[in-house]
């Protein structure tokens, strides 16, 4: 099952059960099944904390995953997935974006990277950034309609220090 938690962000958004499908399907897609998994969207801040106290990174990040799934059966996967809102949107106006609104795009991108991290996809070589982006493509543009017809929609006043 997925959660949603809004932590200190003022992001709105619609489609919940839709995302929460999209998600379901790629994991079944790839042989996995949902555990509980937990979104959690917080700001650069809260992300940058945890960055350091995680992984001993200085910087904020767009998402930070933390698997729990038991050792015996990986394939039940269980999550907490951390998103600075305000780096999405950052990167929604920096980087190129497959489709309209750019924000909803990079959201979803986001969404999709840290599950395919969950269930052992990396992109620390340019070969694994290329098989990383082809996935992310193809996730992405299954969700697309239902951003296109407004069923998602995503809202933030942004809250980044820059």
């Amino acid at each position: 099952m997925f959660y949603f938690v809004n932590n200190n962000t003022s992001l709105k958004f619609k489609g919940k059960n839709l995302i929460k499908t999209w998600l379901n399907n790629a994991l079944k897609d790839r042989g996995y099944k949902c555990g509980d998994i937990t979104i959690v969207f917080v700001t650069d801040c809260e992300i940058l904390s945890i960055n350091k106290s995680s992984l001993s990174h200085d910087y904020p990040t767009d998402i930070i995953t933390f698997d729990y799934s038991h050792p015996t059966d990986k394939k039940i996967v269980h999550a907490d997935l951390f998103i600075s809102a305000d780096t999405v949107l950052f990167n929604s106006k920096k980087y190129p974006q497959l489709f309209k609104p750019e924000f909803a795009c990079e959201i979803c991108r986001v969404l999709i990277h840290g599950i395919l991290h969950l269930i052992g996809e990396d992109d620390l070589t340019v070969h694994q950034q290329k098989k990383m982006r082809k996935a992310e493509t193809k996730y992405l543009m299954e969700i697309e309609p239902f951003v296109r017809e407004e069923k998602i929609l995503f809202e933030y006043n942004e809250n980044r220090k820059s």
